[in-house]
């Protein structure tokens, strides 16, 4: 419902006994992100599923007050009562995230060996930001040589 102009990637590895912790991904401008999972292979028993809390963060009432960002991120996942949804990292699967929804990858098991849980994970954003002055430029104005 919202116009989007942009839209960037990266790629992400996570091999046997890593694990991402609770965030959400909230920065200026976005309007959601997409996970897409680009191993060949993936067995359930190997986990690293991508955990979401299928809630919207404003209404779980967890009293963040003095928290980091991160702080109230975990805050709001630990007490919260809604259900997780777990999604099973499927080669060739795309996961579309609102913004601001609440997440994690659970810890990818050992039994996964050498087989790494590959993903190109980006984020879709609104209106383009004002383009800033390039350092040189800024580096010059104070100077007084523009």
């Amino acid at each position: 419902g919202q116009d989007w102009s942009a839209v960037g990637f990266s790629f992400w590895q996570y091999p046997a006994g890593s694990r991402l912790g609770w965030h959400n991904d909230v920065a200026s401008g976005r309007l959601g992100e997409f996970v897409f999972f680009l191993h060949e292979e993936w067995k359930a028993s190997w986990a690293g599923e991508l955990l979401i809390l299928d809630a919207d963060p404003e209404t779980l009432g967890v009293d963040t007050t003095g928290m980091s960002a991160m702080e109230a991120v975990e805050a709001k996942a630990s007490l919260a009562s809604h259900a997780l949804t777990a999604v099973v990292p499927k080669p060739n699967r795309l996961v579309l995230v609102q913004e601001g929804t609440i997440h994690c990858i659970n810890r990818v098991d050992r039994t996964a060996g050498t087989t790494l849980r590959q993903t190109m994970t980006g984020f879709v954003a609104g209106a383009a930001p004002a383009p800033e002055q390039r350092s040189v430029e800024r580096l010059s104005s104070l100077l007084g040589a523009v």
